[in-house]
């Protein structure tokens, strides 16, 4: 039950996020109040599935974060969440 409740707040927050949003760890923590323990093995989950993807810039090798964008797949299946 736990689970399905943080995984509607991913959800929604990819969602609301529109077609070419992009967001780090950071940002889906503070947007969704989840802790990190919670929300990175949900976006490992996500990613398996295909429901996100992940991009990892090249401007900083210091300061590297990783994006995570919701696919077109994702949009279909978690519309229905």
């Amino acid at each position: 039950m736990r689970t399905a409740r943080e995984m509607d707040k991913l959800a929604k927050t990819f969602l609301i996020g529109g077609t070419d949003a992009r967001f780090t760890a950071a940002a889906l923590r503070q947007d969704t109040g989840l802790r990190s323990s919670r929300m990175l093995p949900l976006l490992d989950e996500m990613k398996r599935l295909g429901w996100i993807a992940t991009e990892w810039p090249e401007t900083d090798p210091t300061r590297a974060q990783c994006w995570y964008m919701l696919t077109d797949r994702g949009r279909e299946e978690l519309s229905d969440w």
